[in-house]
């Protein structure tokens, strides 16, 4: 079996980013978000979304946000994606 070139490993970094901070990445293109695979909209009803607004405004905790980390060369630094 041939070895690839370059091996890829999966590092994991535990971290906590406000919500506000992570708006803020978004628009500064910082982190992306690529619609090739997140879920569609309309899969919450209008009752859930408004519970996890409430939940957010309230400061209680709420699911993980997964994101992917690669090494942009073009424009030298490193982009992120959200996963989930």
């Amino acid at each position: 079996m041939n070895k690839p070139d370059r091996e890829l490993k999966m590092h994991l970094n535990l971290g906590q980013v406000t919500l506000i901070d992570l708006v803020e990445q978004v628009e500064r293109k910082e982190v992306l978000i690529n619609r090739e695979y997140q879920r569609g909209s309309g899969l919450w009803p209008d009752s859930a979304r408004s519970y996890f607004i409430d939940t957010i405004l309230e400061g209680y905790p709420f699911p993980k946000i997964y994101l992917y980390q690669i090494f942009n060369e073009m424009v030298n630094r490193p982009i992120k994606e959200v996963v989930v």
